[in-house]
């Protein structure tokens, strides 16, 4: 998911960009809760493992540009190519959100959530400062 906040409050954009992925966590796990516990009884794999579903979250925010592909738009640029390759770091843990530096310099604290300062490198980009928060109901 992307948002655009050219003209809007930058600030105030982030920081309802990252209640919003903290919505997802919530909604994820009743999600998951529902479901487990009306399958516990169906033998099959699938519906053995629902309760071992995880989410992972990376909130960056930066310049990209759009590019037309058939009838899509795709984001472009080297703050895309950041956000994807965050999705391959260090993290242990197999559910967090992962912020940058620019989007957790901006947020309020979030109650709930244990925090972790961390740094990532990535060959081409250097190092990266992150923020993960790993969410109360993870392990």
């Amino acid at each position: 998911m992307y948002a655009e906040i050219e003209g809007a409050d930058e600030v105030l954009a982030v920081r309802d960009v990252v209640r919003q992925v903290q919505a997802f966590f919530a909604a994820f796990h009743a999600k998951v809760q529902e479901l487990s516990s009306g399958r516990s009884a169906c033998p099959c794999d699938a519906c053995q493992r629902i309760r071992n579903l995880q989410l992972k979250a990376v909130v960056h925010t930066g310049v990209v540009a759009f590019k037309k592909i058939r009838q899509f738009d795709e984001l472009a640029g080297e703050e895309v190519i950041l956000a994807h390759r965050l999705l391959k770091n260090t993290v242990p843990s197999h559910e967090y959100i992962l912020m940058t530096e620019a989007v957790y310099a901006v947020i309020e604290e979030m109650p709930g959530w244990r925090t972790e300062l961390r740094e990532e490198y990535y060959d081409g980009l250097g190092a990266v400062r992150v923020k993960v928060l790993y969410p109360a109901i993870d392990g």
